[in-house]
């Protein structure tokens, strides 16, 4: 297994495919993910998971993290 594929792994478990409760956290590894679909290529990914990301940070009044999610849009 890949280092990559290693690490997408581990960031997908923080970031449940449906249903559960929303936690702050789940921002964060929602951008992680997207950083890391946006380096292998997958656009489209990438925009849902900078989408979720960009929803939590408002849900949570996440300010400091809503910049790095709109940084990430703008790569």
């Amino acid at each position: 297994m890949s280092s990559g594929t290693s690490t997408m792994s581990w960031l997908r478990r923080l970031v449940p495919e449906q249903g559960g409760l929303p936690l702050p956290q789940q921002a964060t590894a929602n951008l992680n993910v997207a950083r890391c679909l946006l380096y292998r290529g997958d656009d489209a990914a990438s925009e849902r998971h900078l989408d979720r990301a960009l929803e939590l940070c408002m849900l949570f009044n996440l300010s400091a993290l809503k910049g790095e999610v709109f940084e990430a849009y703008g790569n």
